[in-house]
């Protein structure tokens, strides 16, 4: 048995679910981004020179997921701007929101929410 079918039943239940979905990439793009950069490159406290290379192994096969993440993020981002929806993103480092739409000029950065 299955998964039950997810049945969505007009463009604002659309619009919410895919902007929820968005907002779940971003945040693991950002997770696997930070754990990429976190980890050691070069030997000393924590990390022995012999073990370099597979901590180099883990960095690009983590990376590798993080850019899978972002092109879900792009997607559902383009889904919703197609349907002339407004994009938001949400920066929690900064506290700051860009807001952006399909058609809209001012797509040149964040302002504060």
């Amino acid at each position: 048995m299955g998964e039950p079918a997810i049945v969505v039943e007009d463009r604002k239940e659309l619009t919410y679910l895919l902007s929820q979905a968005a907002e779940l990439e971003h945040g693991l793009m950002c997770e696997y981004l930070y754990a990429a950069f976190s980890l050691k490159s070069t030997a000393g406290p924590g990390l022995r020179a012999d073990q370099l290379e597979s901590v180099g192994r883990w960095r690009e096969i983590i990376l590798r997921i993080a850019a899978q993440e972002m092109m879900h993020w792009a997607m559902g981002e383009l889904i919703l701007g197609a349907g002339i929806n407004t994009i938001e993103v949400r920066c929690l480092a900064n506290n700051s929101v860009y807001v952006g739409g399909l058609g809209d000029s001012s797509l040149t950065g964040f302002k504060a929410s």
